[in-house]
């Protein structure tokens, strides 16, 4: 009789293969890249349009859609 496995519930469905440091932003409308990144920038958080289309590989940068989650990577996060 073998206990029954179960998945640890801490782990997420949609959580990437690679743990990324980062932040999950929710786009809002009016939003574009330059918006986003300029926001996490005056938070400190160092990030460019290449890191974050990277992380969002099914991302359509140039049509940023409202109440979608994209991945804000960050470099700097330890």
């Amino acid at each position: 009789h073998h206990p029954t496995t179960s998945k640890p519930t801490s782990t997420e469905g949609d959580t990437p293969a690679v743990p990324l440091k980062g932040y999950e932003y929710v786009v809002k409308e009016g939003d574009n890249l330059g918006l986003i990144i300029k926001a996490y920038r005056d938070q400190g958080v160092k990030v460019t349009a290449s890191q974050i289309k990277k992380a969002n590989p099914k991302m359509n940068p140039d049509v940023l859609i409202p109440g979608k989650k994209i991945f804000i990577p960050d470099s700097s996060a330890k």
